[in-house]
């Protein structure tokens, strides 16, 4: 789970990633005009396991749909990378991508740390 600051409110919120348990067939429109379709997810924080509701953007939703085999709809069990942020009635409001969900691996493990980034240039690959 990392910190993250929403670049148009400024509100601080998390990422993670979070199991897509179900979602809407039905497309419903936000204030904004943008389409996009409620889900339930499933997730832990400190070893509990929580579940909610929470939204996909129809982009999303429809690029998942592009990148399947069979053009439909197939990240039902997925771990998903999810957004919350609290809302104003004190609510968490959770986005989820189209994207799976990974811990990253340090680059500290590579020999490839702060340091070493800071002090070597970039070489293109296959160069």
């Amino acid at each position: 789970m990392k910190d993250i600051t929403n670049a148009v409110t400024g509100k601080k919120g998390k990422e993670f990633g979070a199991t897509l348990t179900s979602i809407s067939s039905e497309l419903r429109e936000n204030s904004n005009g943008k389409g996009y379709r409620n889900c339930g997810i499933s997730f832990e924080v400190n070893g509990k396991t929580y579940t909610s509701g929470a939204m996909m953007n129809e982009a999303n939703y429809q690029l998942a749909k592009e990148a399947s085999a069979n053009g439909e709809f197939d990240l039902i069990g997925k771990n998903l990378l999810t957004q919350g942020f609290a809302g104003d009635n004190g609510n968490m409001l959770f986005t989820v991508s189209h994207l799976t969900y990974g811990e990253r691996v340090s680059a500290d493990i590579f020999g490839l740390g702060a340091e070493v980034a800071a002090t070597e240039p970039a070489t293109a690959v296959g160069a």
